[in-house]
């Protein structure tokens, strides 16, 4: 799993990885849904743009079915 002191310019997508979710060494979430002011708040710059695949949508999928909830603070 990467972590980085500061805010990267550029991220090569293929060497990204996420560490199980017990995993008692890293973090994981497989989504997180927040809403637009707490997305804004957090000040994102967009580094890449690549397609979504349809196994990486899983999490969002559980949590449509479920008519699940938004964090409104990060």
């Amino acid at each position: 799993m990467q972590s980085y002191w500061d805010r990267p310019n550029y991220v090569d997508l293929s060497t990204l990885t996420l560490g199980p979710h017990d995993d008692p060494a890293g973090f994981s979430i497989g989504h997180m849904p927040i809403t637009r002011q707490a997305f804004e708040n957090s000040v994102p710059r967009l580094i890449a743009q690549v397609s979504v695949e349809e196994e990486e949508l899983e999490g969002f999928r559980l949590w449509e079915e479920a008519e699940g909830g938004l964090f409104n603070s990060l």
